[in-house]
C-alpha cells in the first residue's frame, strides 16, 4: 500500500505482492533505487520474491527476484550506493542462511551471495551498512539465529575481527555509531541472552558512510534512503517528493542556522532564487513546494545559509512525471524562418503513446506533418521549419499547431512573417 497524507491511494496503489499461502511480515526500504530522481520501493514476501517497484506501483526493469525464504522469519532490505553511480545497491538476506547484493536492474553482484551462519538457518536482523574498518567504503554487518554476527566488505571478504559469535539468537539489527565521541566505530547489538554488546572497533567513525547504520537506515527510521552530506559547519539531509504539477522539498538542518534560501535552475541554465527566507523549526527541518514546475520538467534546487559562504546542499535532477497531453505556445512567434513547437506526452517512464502533430493552414487544409506514430512519454519539441509536404516554402499568414494523443485535442496558433 502506498497512501497519501489524507489516507487516499497514491495512483497505481495497491499493488499486489502474493502468491497463494505467502505473506509479508517485513518492512519495506524506499529509495530513488535507479537514479531517476523519484522513489522506488522494495519489498520481499514469504515465498521468497522480492519486489522491485517504481512510484506508480509498475514493476522495475528487472523485478522480480527470487531468494529462498519461509513463513516465519522474513528481514527487511537494506540500500545504499556502494558503487558512487548514484544507484542504490539492495542488501537483503535469504532464510537459507546466504546474504545477497543486487543491483538496481536485479543483477546479482560478483562475490554474492555470502553464508551468513553456521547452520543455515534464517535471520530477523536486518543488515546494517557502515563503514566499521575506517577505510571510507560501506560494509555490510547481518546477524542470525544461530547468534552469529557477520561483517563483509563490498567485495564479500570477512572483515577482520568477524564473524562474533554470541549464545543466542540475534534478531535485533545492529546499530553502528561514535558512541563516546573518540572518533572511533562503535558496534551495539543486543541478543536474546539478555544482553546489549557493545564493541568498540579500530575503524574511524565517518558519518556519511553510515548510510543504513539501524533498522531502517536513516534518521528518521523511516526506511528510506535520504541522501546525507557532511559540511564543516552542519550536518544536512534532504528528501523530495514529486507529484502532479509540484515537488515538495523537505531539508534537515543544523538549528545553529536560522536563515537560508532555496534556489532552483534548469539543465544548462544558472540558479535563480526561489525563497529568501526559509527557516527551520525546532526540530531543524524545513519544507517548501515549488508549484512554478511545468509537466516533464528537470530541476535542480540548492539551499545556503545566509551569511555563511560555502555552506549549502544541492540536489540531483528532479523530473516533474508528465500527466496530461499539452501543447505549448510555439517559440518564437512569429517567426522566420522556422519555430520550435514544445509538447508532452502523459503516461509512466518508459512508455509510448501514439501522437500525432501537424500544420494546418486558415482554410482546415492540412500543410505538413510533424509527428505520426508511435512516441516516447515525456516532454518533447519539434522544429517546423516554414515547409510543406513537398518541402517548398508556404507564404506568410496564420498557421495552427494541431496535437492529438489518445483521446486529447489541443491547438496553437503561430504567425509566419517571411
Amino acid at each position: 500500500y502506498c497512501l497519501n497524507e489524507d489516507a487516499s491511494y497514491v495512483p497505481g496503489w495497491p499493488v499486489p505482492v502474493i502468491e497463494t499461502g505467502a505473506n509479508i511480515s517485513a518492512s519495506p526500504a524506499v529509495g530513488d533505487i535507479d537514479g531517476d530522481g523519484r522513489l522506488e520501493i522494495v519489498v520481499q514476501n514469504s515465498t521468497g520474491w522480492i519486489y522491485g517497484l517504481n512510484h506508480d506501483g509498475t514493476p522495475m526493469a528487472g523485478w522480480p527476484q527470487w531468494i529462498y525464504s519461509n513463513n516465519f522469519f522474513m528481514a527487511s532490505p537494506a540500500l545504499a550506493d556502494f558503487t558512487g553511480d548514484g544507484r542504490l545497491e539492495i542488501v537483503i538476506p535469504s532464510m537459507k542462511g546466504y546474504c545477497y547484493i543486487f543491483d538496481y536492474r536485479g543483477v546479482i553482484l560478483p562475490g554474492w551471495p555470502r553464508p551468513y551462519n553456521r547452520g543455515g538457518g534464517p535471520t530477523e536482523s536486518s543488515p546494517t551498512i557502515a563503514d566499521i574498518d575506517g577505510d571510507g567504503v560501506f560494509d555490510i554487518v547481518l546477524g542470525c539465529e544461530e547468534g552469529v554476527l557477520n561483517a563483509w566488505n563490498f567485495d564479500g571478504d570477512i572483515i577482520p575481527g568477524f564473524p562474533i559469535f554470541l549464545s543466542a539468537f540475534i534478531r535485533g539489527t545492529p546499530t553502528v555509531k561514535d558512541l563516546d565521541l573518540d572518533g572511533d566505530v562503535e558496534l551495539v547489538a543486543s541478543c536474546w541472552d539478555r544482553n546489549v554488546y557493545v564493541w568498540d572497533l579500530d575503524g574511524s567513525y565517518h558519518r556519511d558512510c553510515s548510510v543504513w547504520n539501524g533498522f531502517h537506515g536513516n534518521i528518521q527510521n523511516t526506511g528510506a534512503a535520504d541522501f546525507i552530506q557532511t559540511t564543516d559547519a552542519a550536518v544536512m539531509a534532504v528528501s523530495h517528493r514529486v507529484f502532479e504539477g509540484f515537488v515538495e522539498l523537505r531539508y534537515l538542518v543544523s538549528k545553529d542556522y536560522r536563515d537560508w534560501k532555496l534556489l532552483r535552475r534548469e539543465p544548462d541554465t544558472e540558479y535563480e532564487m526561489l525563497c529568501a527566507a526559509l527557516h527551520p523549526n525546532e526540530e531543524g527541518i524545513m519544507s517548501y513546494v515549488d508549484r512554478a514546475v511545468e509537466e516533464g520538467g528537470v530541476y535542480f534546487y540548492r539551499i545556503e545559509a545566509e551569511g555563511t559562504p560555502g555552506l549549502y546542499l544541492e540536489t540531483g535532477e528532479i523530473e516533474v512525471p508528465v500527466a496530461h497531453a499539452r501543447l505549448y505556445q510555439n517559440h518564437p512567434n512569429p517567426f522566420n524562418p522556422s519555430t520550435t513547437i514544445p509538447f508532452t506526452v502523459p503516461g509512466p517512464d518508459g512508455g509510448r503513446s501514439a501522437v500525432s502533430l501537424a500544420i494546418y493552414d486558415v482554410r482546415g487544409s492540412r500543410v505538413r506533418t510533424l509527428v505520426e506514430g508511435s512516441f516516447p512519454n515525456g516532454k518533447h519539441a519539434v522544429q517546423w521549419d516554414g515547409r510543406n509536404e513537398r518541402g517548398e516554402r508556404v507564404s506568410s499568414g496564420v498557421y495552427f499547431a494541431r496535437l492529438r494523443v489518445g483521446g486529447a485535442d489541443a491547438t496553437r496558433k503561430m504567425v509566419l512573417l517571411r
